[in-house]
């Protein structure tokens, strides 16, 4: 037995052996277990606007520990190094982070500017009469769909949609802010944070350090190999559309990559009407480079890059994986899909932990 677990058994004993020579009664005691739960509900209520930016400065102060552990060996100082890496995750997500949200709401505007001149004036049906190839599809359009509608519906709708997106971006931007406010004690202060952990989760010491690693690989491997290699499809396929000349390639290639976290979907959702949008314009060499694009280069990277970043560090299953992320989504915001696998991780280990042997489990109290 380790000396952390004999400490562990020692403090239980202490506390069975305190609880059993005190004077409180079950009344006293389940008013104090009630008022606890009541303070610690009051606790998740003031906490719970800052979820997100906890849980996004989490992941970045994992991300970023090799850096923070190297400067803290040339400072030999904690706040010296932790800021020092702070000033480096601004540059490093931050900044990007702005002038591409920055981006996407000025590309939205005007995509919503120009559907609403398209509603206005009738472009769409002069567009279409210009292309006698599918002047049979124009015919069935004009008679079965109302195409002035849907396009004001459409203009409406986005017109709509943007202050909704400026609002939203001023809220991103909020949170970002406080995340990096986070990251910065996040950084300093971790061993005093994962101190408090082991206190508040009664594992013993090497199954606590064993489920500390896990979930770390955890968060390395989703941001690896589901959101960089995502973000990586989403500039390769951007980056071509706006070669070829497609309209809002900038908002489309950010789109295609929030689809690529999403198997069921994956990137051809964007590119595939973007080849037809090219083909109908009477380009129909563009379409096919974006085609080949698409599926030799934006389609293959997954498969390359997934194993050189990731490696072995998550063994779950296409499944549970896709679970955790789209629940994780709908629990916890984009926030989820880093910490939706950190949960079921934390499952797994909990249900394996109790899955083992009786005599391998630890002792909940002892007595002299």
């Amino acid at each position: 037995m380790s000396a952390d677990d004999q400490n562990n058994n020692l403090n239980r004993s202490a506390f069975v052996r305190k609880s059993a020579d005190s004077a409180w009664s079950w009344p006293s005691l389940l008013s104090l277990a009630a008022l606890t739960i009541g303070f610690l509900v009051l606790a998740y209520v003031l906490a719970a606007p800052f979820i997100s930016s906890i849980l996004s400065a989490i992941a970045l102060a994992v991300m970023l520990l090799p850096i923070q552990r190297a400067f803290e060996r040339r400072t030999q100082h904690k706040g010296m190094a932790a800021f020092a890496t702070v000033f480096i995750a601004i540059f490093l997500f931050a900044m990007p982070i702005v002038f591409l949200a920055q981006s996407v709401v000025a590309e939205a505007t005007n995509i919503a500017r120009t559907v609403s001149q398209i509603a206005t004036t009738g472009a769409l049906t002069a567009w279409l009469e210009l292309h006698p190839k599918v002047a049979g599809a124009i015919v069935w359009v004009q008679s079965h769909v109302d195409i002035p509608g849907i396009t004001e519906r459409a203009s409406s709708a986005i017109a709509r949609s943007v202050p909704a997106l400026l609002q939203g971006s001023g809220a991103g931007l909020v949170t970002l802010v406080i995340s990096i406010y986070f990251l910065f004690y996040m950084l300093r202060d971790r061993h005093r944070a994962l101190g408090v952990t082991r206190i508040l989760i009664p594992l013993p010491a090497a199954d606590m350090s064993i489920l500390v690693s896990r979930i770390a690989d955890t968060i390395r491997g989703t941001v690896y190999g589901t959101v960089l290699v995502a973000l990586i499809q989403g500039c390769l396929g951007g980056t071509m559309l706006w070669i070829l000349g497609v309209p809002g390639a900038l908002l489309w290639g950010m789109v295609m990559g929030v689809v690529a976290i999403v198997p069921m979907l994956g990137t051809f959702v964007i590119w595939g009407p973007a080849a037809g949008f090219l083909a109908l314009s009477g380009e129909p060499v563009k379409a096919a480079i974006l085609v080949a694009w698409s599926i030799f280069i934006v389609g293959t990277i997954d498969n390359l890059l997934y194993p050189l970043l990731v490696g072995n560090r998550l063994k779950m299953h296409t499944v549970p994986t896709f679970i955790s992320l789209i629940g994780g989504v709908v629990l916890l915001g984009p926030a989820g899909i880093v910490f939706g696998p950190v949960i079921l991780t934390i499952t797994i280990f909990l249900l394996e932990f109790w899955h083992r042997p009786a005599n391998d489990l630890p002792l909940t109290t002892e007595r002299d």
